[in-house]
Parts: structure tokens; C-alpha cells; sequence
């Protein structure tokens, strides 16, 4: 019993000991206790909060992009954006969670927590997120309506504008068109923003041969959004009956047509119905489609590489 009283004192005694080096982890980093030491109640603290900023950040991106999207509307009608400060911050606010989020996640990894590598994806992907938002924040608010800057060379920057409109091309395929259209999009909204400053110029020192130079950029931005439109539409069209006919091939491969399938009349209706049913209609649909780029092509649409192909 006297024994057994001394072991209970001693296990006691190291009690505090243990508790005291769990609960003083996060004070010293550089300490690399035994994952049976670690205080789970730090560790569940830690996690609570990592995933209560991952969501604050996920909401200001959510946030963000949907406000960006509103102003970017209302720059294609011309009309001023409403959301540019505030959305501005939002992504300030949550470049500052993620340095927070960063040094959470390299603590939950070394405490060993399970899930630790998968939480540092996500914040990785958050962080890629974020960085995104502030390039696009970047191009669409970059020439907005505002007060006239004396230093800005409108003459020169209409030049620069033209001179980067010539040198535009048009892609051979559906993802690199729908890229080139976004990007045009927000070219032809700084195109429009440059309009009212030259106006206001113009009412103190008037200058036909520089406005002149603008109405010529702008009708051509105008020419080749309407002509990426275009293209868009119709190469999508395209790639859905061109993926329509490679699902239909693949359903034909797999098919037993050989003489080990004594289902003749099962055969004879898979063939038919793919006859009548499927391949005339769609023949029509195609035709058109070769009717339709050849009219573009007849008339001049710029795309014509990308047509032909």
C-alpha cells in the first residue's frame, strides 16, 4: 500500500509537468513534443478559428466576384461602376487572412494534425483565388470614368490602344475564344471609358484629328467584339456536334456487330434507328453549319483560319 501510495505521488507530481509543457507549445514553436503530448484542446481551438477565417475569406471572394461582375454590366452600358472601393478592400481583407491562415495551417501540420496537408491545399487554392481577384480588379477598374489627369496623354494612349487592336488575332479553338472574348470585354469597356475625358478636353481645346482618331478605335473594338461573338457562337455549336458524332462512333465500336451476336434483328434496329433517327437529322445540322462558315468566309469574317479549320 506504501508503494502503491508513493506511485500515485509521483504520477501526481509529473502530472503538472506534462500539462504545463502541452500548454506552452504554441509559446515556444521550436519545440517538438510527441504528438501524445499535445494539448487536443489547443489544437481543436486552433482548427475553429482556421476554418471560421477560410470561410470568411470564401464568402469576401464570393463577395467580390458578384459585385466585379454588377460594375463590370454597368462599364459595358456606359454608366458609372458602384463597387469599386469596397470590393477593393474586400480582397485587402482577405490577402490579410491569409497570412493568418498560412501560419494556422504550418502549426495544425506540425501538431500533426490528420488532415494537415489538406488544409494547406486549400489555403494554397484560396491564395490563388484571391491573387486572381485582385488582377481582375486591376483590369476592370483600371481606366474608370474619373476626374481629368492633366499628365495623361489621351493622344498617345488612343495610339496605343489602336496600335494593340491591330495586333489581335483570333483563336483556333473554343477555350482560347472564350478567353480572347472575356479579355475584349474588358479592352472595349477602357476603350468607352476613354471617350468622356477626350470630350471634356475637347470643350477647352478642341481637337477633330484626335477625336476622329478615337471614333475610328472605337469602331473598330466595336467590329471585332461583334466579330469574336460570332465566332464564339459558332465554333461552339460546332464542338457540340463534332463531340456528338465522337460519343456516337464510340457507342458504334463498342457495339457486337459481329456474327458472335446472333441477335440479328437487335442489330439491324440499332442500325436503323441510328439511320433514321440520329444521323439524318444531324446531317442536316452539320450542313448548315458548313453553309453558315461559308458565309462567313464569303463575308470576310477576320476568323478565317479559325473557321476553315
Amino acid at each position: 500500500m506504501q508503494g502503491a501510495g508513493q506511485e500515485e505521488s509521483q504520477e501526481q507530481k509529473r502530472g503538472p509537468e506534462t500539462e504545463g509543457e502541452a500548454s506552452g507549445f504554441l509559446a515556444t514553436s521550436s519545440v517538438s513534443p510527441a504528438p501524445n503530448r499535445i494539448s487536443n484542446k489547443d489544437l481543436s481551438e486552433l482548427i475553429e478559428q482556421l476554418q471560421k477565417n477560410a470561410d470568411q475569406v470564401e464568402k469576401n471572394i464570393v463577395d467580390t466576384e458578384a459585385k466585379m461582375q454588377s460594375d463590370l454590366a454597368r462599364l459595358q452600358e456606359g454608366r458609372q461602376p458602384e463597387h469599386r472601393d469596397v470590393t477593393l478592400q474586400k480582397v485587402s481583407d482577405s490577402e490579410k487572412l491569409l497570412y493568418v491562415l498560412e501560419a494556422d495551417a504550418a502549426i495544425a501540420k506540425h501538431m500533426k494534425h490528420p488532415q494537415g496537408d489538406m488544409i494547406a491545399e486549400d489555403i494554397r487554392q484560396l491564395k490563388e483565388r484571391v491573387t486572381s481577384l485582385r488582377g481582375k480588379h486591376k483590369q476592370i477598374y483600371n481606366l474608370v470614368v474619373k476626374e481629368v489627369d492633366p499628365q495623361v496623354n489621351w493622344a498617345a494612349l488612343v495610339d496605343e490602344k489602336l496600335d494593340k487592336l491591330r495586333g489581335q488575332s483570333f483563336g483556333t479553338d473554343l477555350p482560347l475564344v472564350d478567353h480572347q472574348v472575356e479579355q475584349h470585354n474588358i479592352f472595349h469597356n477602357e476603350v468607352k471609358a476613354i471617350g468622356p475625358h477626350l470630350a471634356k478636353d475637347g470643350g477647352k481645346e478642341p481637337d477633330s484629328e484626335l477625336q476622329a482618331k478615337y471614333q475610328k478605335l472605337l469602331a473598330a473594338s466595336q467590329a471585332r467584339q461583334q466579330h469574336l461573338s460570332t465566332l464564339q457562337d459558332y465554333m461552339q455549336r460546332c464542338t457540340n456536334e463534332l463531340y456528338w458524332l465522337d460519343q456516337q462512333a464510340k457507342g458504334r465500336m463498342q457495339y457486337d456487330w459481329s456474327d458472335r451476336n446472333l441477335d440479328y434483328p437487335s442489330r439491324r434496329r440499332q442500325y436503323e434507328n441510328f439511320i433514321n433517327r440520329n444521323l439524318e437529322a444531324k446531317e442536316e445540322r452539320i450542313n448548315k453549319l458548313h453553309s453558315e462558315g461559308d458565309q462567313l468566309l464569303a463575308a470576310e469574317h477576320p476568323g478565317r483560319n479559325s473557321i476553315e479549320l
